[in-house]
């Protein structure tokens, strides 16, 4: 096709429908009084190449109208957001006339508040259910859809059960259709959601945290009762205000009477520092107390000048606060620990929104990730997963969807 010229090349290796019937399409506008022809729906394709292929065909007919009456007009209706910017919009089309549309976000929850009932209003949660997924409803036919289906399925399959499941159903088959559509061969997220809740896999995703915290609390209620920590690292801090600058873990602490080579008392460091009676000994011993390096009886360092009952003071009483904080951890560990076994009686009682709930949303798009069901949340439309998740998440479907399709 040569635009500037308004001609064909019938050389095509492989000629398009258009292009091996343009002399029928020509013909026809020729011989009739047809000069508008509108298309819709041509931006579902998100090509396009359509586009430019209908002009070259409009300009091609009016090349062949020329002198004839009135020319031939395209008229499209399609999206807003067909072409990228607004600069290439207006290059292609002549003259643009926008739409507004009757629904958006904001005004979807009044127009399918109109569609219902007020005794069907009136059902517990139905309304509640009407303005969360609003937000979800993309146009007016779905809407009417939803409409539809609702009213089909409530006289043929519910029975006039639960409407406010069945309806939560119907707009999940509206809006995620491809993911309704994997139910039946047992497949999708939702189906794939409910199966590992049955199976008791799904509860891992808030109860492993708290079997994890209840094991940490556990161990620590356990070292406090072995022996407190804290007490060891208030002894090494005592000992390193007496200890020479050359202080090193080869030191020995030896106890002499006054034949100072006679049967030594010998304390290394770490029995000073793990025992409580040993520490207490070594600062209420009236032994001659000496440091011994590199186990040579000739280098020794005296630290009998040291104060120690001053340091024995200090230490009784920076250990019973350290006791007596201690006592305030174990109680509150001890609360901790009764919190975390009720919570972990309710993994075989909780509800699957009540567990969706506890998890969040990150936890969940991470299993669902993990188990293979979700490349990426972008693989998805923004309103998809959201609805999938509102919809688990505050209980309109459950476990018993199968019930409502």
């Amino acid at each position: 096709v040569d635009l500037l010229k308004g001609t064909l090349s019938a050389q095509a290796e492989q000629p398009s429908l258009l292009n091996v019937c343009i002399d029928e399409i020509v013909y026809f506008f020729a011989q009739t009084r047809c000069r508008v022809v509108i298309f819709e729906d041509l931006d579902r394709f998100d090509d396009g190449r359509i586009f430019i292929k209908l002009r070259e065909i409009n300009q091609i007919i009016n090349n062949n109208l020329s002198g004839r009456k009135g020319s031939l007009r395209f008229i499209y209706a399609v999206r807003d957001d067909i072409f990228k910017d607004a600069e290439s919009r207006t290059k292609f089309f002549d003259f643009i006339i926008p739409v507004i549309p009757v629904l958006d976000s904001q005004n979807a929850f009044s127009h399918l508040l109109q569609r219902f009932s007020q005794d069907e209003l009136q059902y517990p949660r139905f309304e509640e259910l009407l303005k969360k997924v609003s937000r979800f409803i993309p146009d007016m036919r779905v809407m009417h859809n939803i409409t539809n289906e609702f009213r089909v399925y409530q006289n043929m399959v519910n029975n006039r059960g639960d409407i406010t499941k069945l309806l939560a159903m119907i707009c999940y088959k509206n809006i995620f259709t491809e993911d309704y559509n994997l139910i039946d061969s047992r497949n999708g997220l939702l189906f794939h959601t409910v199966d590992a809740f049955r199976r008791g896999e799904l509860q891992n995703l808030a109860f492993d945290e708290v079997e994890s915290s209840l094991q940490e609390a556990r161990m620590r209620i356990s070292d406090f009762t072995k022996g407190n920590s804290t007490d060891t690292e208030l002894r090494r801090e005592l000992l390193e205000q007496i200890l020479p600058p050359n202080f090193a873990k080869k030191l020995s602490f030896m106890g002499f009477s006054a034949n100072r080579h006679m049967n030594p008392q010998i304390w290394n460091l770490e029995q000073l520092v793990e025992s409580d009676n040993i520490f207490r000994a070594f600062l209420t011993s009236n032994l001659l107390i000496s440091i011994n390096l590199n186990d040579s009886p000739f280098q020794d360092t005296a630290i009998d000048n040291v104060d120690k009952s001053a340091l024995l003071k200090e230490y009784e009483i920076r250990v019973q606060k350290v006791h007596e904080r201690s006592r305030e951890e174990i109680k509150e560990l001890r609360s901790e620990i009764g919190r975390l076994k009720k919570k972990c009686l309710q993994r075989n009682r909780i509800s699957l929104s009540e567990l969706l709930r506890e998890a969040e949303r990150p936890a969940y798009v991470n299993w669902l990730q993990g188990q293979g069901l979700l490349k990426n949340e972008s693989s998805l439309t923004s309103y998809e997963l959201d609805i999938l998740v509102l919809l688990l998440t505050d209980g309109f479907l459950s476990t018993d969807y199968m019930l409502f399709r």
